[in-house]
């Protein structure tokens, strides 16, 4: 039995060397063909790679370009922020100022009467024009 497994295996290489024998060598217009084949890809490889790069670059620009506007939004929407507690803070002040003025008012009934009355005068009413409150000819106004 072995001996049968060695006549099978040499007779595999055997075969095996009269096939690589049988080829013939490449011929020159064949070895030319693959070499032109193999510099075209590598060309093709090298463009891509350009064009990979360029688009990095023109990218890299690009997100330099975003981070900017970024910053710039980031910080106008500080600003804005900053703003609306500012106005927050003030909101409240001027609550609190006419909640304490309101139980002010209801602590004196007699005073509150002369607020109601002053409110409604034609002085504050918006159709009326301002008061002068300067007499335009004060320093030269003669009496008598």
């Amino acid at each position: 039995m072995r001996c049968a497994k060695w006549v099978v295996v040499v007779g595999c290489l055997a075969g095996l060397a009269v096939g690589a024998v049988a080829q013939e060598a490449p011929k020159y217009d064949e070895l030319k063909k693959m070499y032109d084949d193999a510099l075209a890809k590598m060309k093709n490889s090298q463009d891509a790679k350009n064009a990979l790069a360029s688009e990095k670059d023109a990218l890299a620009k690009q997100l330099d370009e975003l981070k900017k506007q970024l910053e710039a939004v980031t910080k106008e929407r500080d600003e804005l922020q900053r703003e609306a507690t500012t106005y927050a803070e003030k909101t409240f002040n001027l609550r609190s100022y006419h909640a304490a003025w309101q139980e002010f008012l209801k602590r004196y009934p007699p005073l509150q009467a002369k607020w109601r009355l002053f409110l409604d005068a034609e002085l504050l009413k918006s159709d009326n024009d301002a008061p002068t409150l300067i007499e335009p000819e004060w320093p030269f106004r003669i009496e008598g």
